[in-house]
Parts: C-alpha cells; sequence; structure tokens
C-alpha cells in the first residue's frame, strides 16, 4: 500500500525521537555542582581548501577504530544492530501519471502535485543511513521519481562509526541523517549539496536563512528542509486555563495572539498565582532556565558559519538567566515532579514542558480546561523563538545516486509543509487512538510555528561533559550561586567541548 495511514504527523514523530534524546541525556542525574572544564585538545591542520582536519582517527585509511566497534558483514559494511527497510516504488511506476493517483489519500496527492520534475540518476536506487525509523513517505519517491529507497537504521550511537565504516569499505550511504558533525565534514567524509541543488530556488528559500548557519568555506554539507512543525517541537508552555480565568488573568494563549505574550507576562501569572502556604505555584520549568536562554534566539553555544562561538558569558545569556532568577527569588516556581499532572489539576498555573507532556492532557485541551502555546517571548529580541532540536541530512562522500537524494529531499522538504500536515492530521485523526494530535492541536502547533524563528539547540554536539553541565545549571541557580560564579566554571567547559569537536 502506498502510504503508511499513520495518524502522527511524519516531521513530530521525527522531532519527537530527537527530543527524547536530547532531553533524556540533560535529565541525568547530578550533584548540582558544575563540572571543571577538560583540557581535551584535537590537532588542527589548515588546508587549502579552507576545511580544518582534525586528524582523527577514527577516519583511519583502514577503519581501525570503527571496525573495533562494529561487526562487519560479508560486504565489508558494518552490520551490528542494523536494520534495513526497502521501500519499493509501485510496479507501474512508469505508467503512473498525476491522473492516476486520485485513490491515494489527498495530503499524498498534494504533495505529489507540488512536487518538481527533477534529473535523477540512472540506478534508480537511494540508501539511507540513520538510527530514525522508516518514514512513511518512502513510497512517494518511487511514484514521482521511480527511485527505490534502502533504508538503513542503526542504533544512535552507532550512527557515524557504522557511516565511517560503509566509506572505508566503499560501500557510502548516499544519504547520512545525523547531528551536525564537523570532524566528518572537515575530513571530507560528506560532500557538499551545493552542486547538486540550490538553495536559492524557490523550493528551498524558506530553508535557506537556517543552512546558511552551518556553511564551511561558504558550502553546505548539512542540510535542514524547510518545516515549522519539526523546527518548533521542542518546548511549550502548558497552562491550567480554569485556574488563570478564575484569577481575573488573561491566558498564555490570549496574550499570544494579542502579541503581548512575554517573559513579563510569564512572571506576571507566576507570582501572581503562587501562594506557597497552600502549595500552589505559578510556573515548573523543565531544564530550568533554559527556556529564557532559548527564547532569546541563543543557546550557551551558536554556530557561525559553521563555527562554534562561546555564549555562556554574552549579554543575551546573562539576561536569560537573571530573569529566571527573578522567578527564583520570588519563590514561584514549583520544583518537584509530574509537574503536567498538576497543571491539570490546577495547583501549579504553567509548564513548560514537551509536546509530549501536553498530549497527555488532550482531552483538558480540547474541552478548554488547559491550554498550551509557545514559549514566551524576550522582550529584547527581535521576534519570538522556539527551540530547535535537528537532525540534519548529509550527502555521503562516495554517494552513487547524488541526484536522487536531491529528489529525495525535495520530497521532504514538500511533506513538511503545513498545509501537507494538516491534510493528513485531518483525514487520519481518530480520537479513540491514545497520543494521536487532533486537528485543532495541529492547528495551534503551526500557528505558534509561523510566527516564530529558530534557536537551535548545542549542548548535545559537545560531548557528554557539556551536556551534563549545562543540566546542572538550574540547580545551581536554585542554590542561590550567582551566576558570575556559575559563568566562569561553564565557560571553560564550553571551550573545551569547541576544542575537542571543533579544534582550535
Amino acid at each position: 500500500m502506498y502510504f503508511m495511514k499513520t495518524k502522527r504527523i511524519l516531521s513530530l514523530m521525527l522531532a519527537c525521537c530527537l527530543v527524547l534524546v536530547v532531553l533524556t541525556a540533560c535529565k541525568e542525574e547530578t550533584d548540582g555542582n558544575i563540572s571543571s572544564g577538560s583540557s581535551m585538545t584535537a590537532n588542527v591542520e589548515s588546508e587549502d581548501d579552507g576545511i580544518f582536519d582534525l586528524g582523527s582517527d577514527i577516519f583511519g585509511t583502514d577503519s581501525e577504530s570503527a571496525s573495533s566497534q562494529t561487526t562487519s558483514g560479508s560486504d565489508g559494511t558494518a552490520s551490528k544492530g542494523t536494520a534495513t527497510v526497502s521501500s519499493q516504488p509501485p510496479k507501474e511506476y512508469e505508467k503512473v501519471e498525476i491522473t492516476d493517483i486520485s485513490k491515494l489519500p489527498q495530503y499524498a496527492q498534494n504533495a505529489y502535485k507540488q512536487l518538481p520534475d527533477l534529473k535523477t540518476d540512472s540506478e534508480k536506487k537511494l540508501s539511507v543511513l540513520t538510527n530514525l525509523a522508516a518514514p512513511a513517505h518512502a513510497d512517494l519517491l518511487g511514484y514521482k521519481y521511480g527511485v527505490t529507497l534502502d533504508w538503513i537504521s542503526v542504533p544512535w550511537n552507532e550512527v557515524n562509526t557504522q557511516y565511517i565504516s560503509r566509506v572505508n569499505s566503499g560501500k557510502s550511504p548516499d544519504i547520512l541523517i545525523g547531528d551536525y558533525n564537523f570532524p566528518l565534514i572537515s575530513r571530507q567524509y560528506v560532500q557538499a549539496w551545493d552542486s547538486y541543488l540550490n538553495l536559492s530556488d524557490p523550493l528551498w528559500k524558506d530553508a535557506k536563512s537556517a543552512n546558511d548557519m552551518f556553511t564551511v568555506s561558504k558550502k553546505h554539507y548539512m542540510l535542514i528542509p524547510a518545516d515549522p512543525g519539526i523546527a518548533h517541537a521542542g518546548s511549550y508552555v502548558f497552562y491550567n486555563a480554569d485556574v488563570i480565568k478564575n484569577a481575573g488573568l488573561e491566558t498564555p494563549s490570549e496574550l499570544f495572539a494579542k502579541d503581548k505574550w512575554d517573559w513579563d507576562a510569564f512572571a506576571k501569572i507566576a507570582e501572581k498565582l503562587t501562594d506557597t502556604k497552600n502549595k500552589k505555584y505559578g510556573a515548573w520549568l523543565y531544564n530550568g532556565p533554559q527556556m529564557f536562554l532559548h527564547t532569546t534566539g541563543h543557546d550557551f553555544i551558536d554556530f557561525v558559519n559553521g563555527r562554534p562561538q562561546n555564549m555562556v558569558k554574552s549579554a543575551p545569556v546573562t539576561r536569560a538567566i537573571q530573569a529566571y532568577s527573578d522567578l527564583v527569588a520570588k519563590k514561584t516556581i514549583y520544583f518537584g515532579g509530574n509537574a503536567e499532572t498538576l497543571v491539570a489539576r490546577g495547583d501549579v498555573a504553567m509548564a513548560v514542558t514537551t509536546l509530549g507532556g501536553v498530549m497527555a492532557f488532550q482531552g483538558q485541551v480540547l474541552k478548554g480546561n488547559c491550554g498550551f502555546t509557545a514559549l514566551p517571548k524576550d522582550p529584547q529580541a527581535d521576534s519570538l523563538y522556539m527551540p530547535y532540536i535537528f537532525n540534519g541530512f548529509y550527502l555521503g562522500k562516495d554517494a552513487k545516486h547524488p541526484n536522487n537524494a536531491v529528489a529525495y529531499m525535495a520530497i521532504w522538504n514538500i511533506m513538511s509543509q503545513q498545509d501537507v500536515k494538516l491534510e493528513e492530521v485531518k483525514e487520519h485523526w481518530d480520537d479513540k487512538e491514545e497520543g494521536a494530535q487532533s486537528p485543532e492541536i495541529m492547528e495551534n502547533i503551526l500557528n505558534i510555528s509561523n510566527k516564530a524563528k529558530v534557536t537551535v539547540i548545542t549542548s548535545n554536539m559537545f560531548g557528554n561533559e557539556f551536556t551534563i553541565t549545562v543540566s546542572g545549571i538550574g540547580q545551581s541557580i536554585d542554590g542561590g550561586e550567582p551566576w558570575s560564579k556559575i559563568a566562569a566554571q561553564v565557560s571553560p567547559v564550553a571551550d573545551a567541548g569547541i576544542r575537542a569537536s571543533f579544534g582550535g
């Protein structure tokens, strides 16, 4: 059958996988102290083309490091933990015309009609290596372009080693899906998309600004499709509408609709609805101050033209930390667990949580007892920003089907557009399926997405030590430590993570 009748949109399924990986790492137990910085440094050698050579031995010509962590198959490729799913185009694809797709779901027909005619390779195949499950839209590659998709899924912690092993054995996948990985770029284990894809074309223009953030030597090695649904699915404010209205206040959604939803409005509701004697609190914030930080448009480390920049002591970060510290000082924050349940019950007014936390109480959202909206805007920022936890798409070093890869990226880009996603939800939503997103929920997500810009979350890209360090920042502030002292401890860890991953 052509499309799987999934009741969840494809892009949010991907986002949830990514959020779980990152947020699980951030939730590791710490003692509340900030770790000291590492002195690890990578060797750096400048090459004529301006791409940096890190000299990591994981990229040895005989792939000693890679082969020591994976089991090679008979063809020399890594096979440990590998699950391959092949999606064949319809047998009659050569005869398929636009009039033949009338039996497909409407969202699939919409996507098909928007896809451009593109050059494909003589061999109608495409291989993708990732840790994600095979997507629902695979067959569209066959319907439109007659290409068979070979989807190779491996454990997330083996993606890089298995990819490197396959490249070194002459079996490079056409596409690698993974985090931003500068060593892969610097050692030229992936190639730039620019020779095959023009980000200035109408199909890609909405994605160009985000992709330009990660250029190296003015080339695009990692591709991020234009996807507001994925980009803003990291965090939301879940709130008890009844409690807030009974206090004579406008709800976060009402304030958002009037462009008045900012840090000050958040703090006002939190302070008004805090009554510690009766164990009532105004807010709960997943990962402490990071809500404020990410709405500045920055993270503790930013990317500028493909290179990381330490932002720990910057003005935006300092301002965000102060906003969080003010809430702590006023004792408006609930520090216990099970916050979403307490919001639904009315004991906590608002919780900054994941989409999954919101969806657990979808019934109350649809009834109007609870609601959810965007993170509040930084009053000094140029826009509303929402956090983006992402995977990028790389073109394999020796990809045999680069044009087919571009065709697949075009499908991913079109399938990410809001009208397609909302049409899918409307057509397949079943309120009896646990966790399925209703059209109303989806429309709210898209409304938020369309008003926001992206903050790229980077802490997971710089090693476990930095991730744990970041997760301990909120605990240190909660314990009364001043930001000047915390920043002095965090900044060297950020520098060490940058050196270890990027050199210099």
